[in-house]
């Protein structure tokens, strides 16, 4: 009987550890299997972008406070930046990664907010001169330059492009109740029209496991190996970093909505009662939650 239970037991922690090598076998083979990224653009918008970065001068968010002839100022010394960026957004455009430790370094993330900040700065003059539509052009191209500026990148590029997306957003919300219905129902269209060209997450995902593949030996990658969630940091980080990209999606998708059901109360004199109401003169569809799959509930 003895015998018999310690085979049986044997069998088990045997079976047990094959599929603990299959899995590890598994990952390893997925974390150094090679891909390649699609090609570069030609022109690239993101070459426009960097030449913004480095011509920029001065600090946006040392405006903030300023007079309204410190903000002219501003905009005025940093006009070819501004210029660059918007024939970068008329482009394809396409981070090329560096292979190297120094990649996110050589980036220069915080210049690439800077920039947002610029946007927004321009925003602001509008608003305050009574250029609102201006200002609502000026916030959809902040919403542009934080997409196409990540586009391309690794998770850190990506989340810095959030918060880029996240300025003109929370800009364009401000101001909309100043917008007519024509200027509401196109910059709606126009966002719809952004989110289908979104870079997937998965993409992102890909390129910094070629990213991490290519610059770090394999026994630094080792950890990222282990199959258990719980004991792989590099899962771990992964699903944070997907849990943050749908939580900025939220609001980006409200704002399509509020931009519709404004167009739509502005043009019929009351609000909808629904959200499918918006559909299809004002939005394509009912935008769905990322993280649920299930349609958006928006109080109207």
């Amino acid at each position: 009987m003895l015998a018999r239970k310690f085979k049986a037991g044997k069998v088990f922690w045997t079976v047990c550890l094959l599929i603990l090598l299959s899995a590890l076998a598994y990952e390893f083979v997925e974390l150094n299997r090679k891909t390649s990224l699609p090609p570069l653009p030609s022109p690239n918008g993101n070459d426009d972008f960097v030449e913004a970065q480095k011509l920029m001068v001065g600090n946006p968010a040392d405006f903030d406070r300023g007079s309204l002839e410190e903000l002219r100022k501003h905009l005025a010394e940093n006009a070819e930046v501004l210029k660059l960026v918007r024939e970068g957004l008329a482009k394809q455009c396409r981070i090329p990664i560096l292979f190297s430790t120094n990649h996110l370094v050589l980036r220069s993330l915080s210049d690439v907010k800077r920039v947002a900040r610029l946007l927004q700065a321009g925003g602001r003059l509008a608003e305050l001169e009574g250029r609102t539509n201006d200002a609502a052009r000026v916030c959809l191209e902040t919403i542009r330059y934080g997409e196409e500026s990540c586009r391309g990148g690794v998770m850190m590029d990506r989340l810095v492009g959030i918060v880029c997306e996240t300025i003109g957003v929370n800009s364009l919300q401000k101001i909309m109740g100043a917008l007519d219905a024509r200027t509401c129902r196109a910059l709606s269209k126009q966002l719809q029209e952004i989110e289908r060209r979104q870079e997937p997450v998965t993409d992102v995902l890909r390129n910094e496991a070629e990213w991490v593949r290519r610059t770090f030996p394999v026994w630094q990658r080792i950890p990222a190996m282990i199959p258990i969630e719980s004991l792989n940091p590099t899962k771990r980080v992964q699903k944070d970093f997907v849990k943050k990209c749908n939580q900025s999606e939220v609001p980006f998708k409200l704002l399509i909505i509020d931009l519709a059901a404004r167009a739509y109360e502005l043009d019929r004199g009351n609000p909808p009662k629904s959200l499918n109401e918006l559909v299809p003169d004002y939005l394509d569809t009912v935008p769905v939650d990322p993280a649920t799959g299930l349609k958006l509930t928006h109080r109207l």
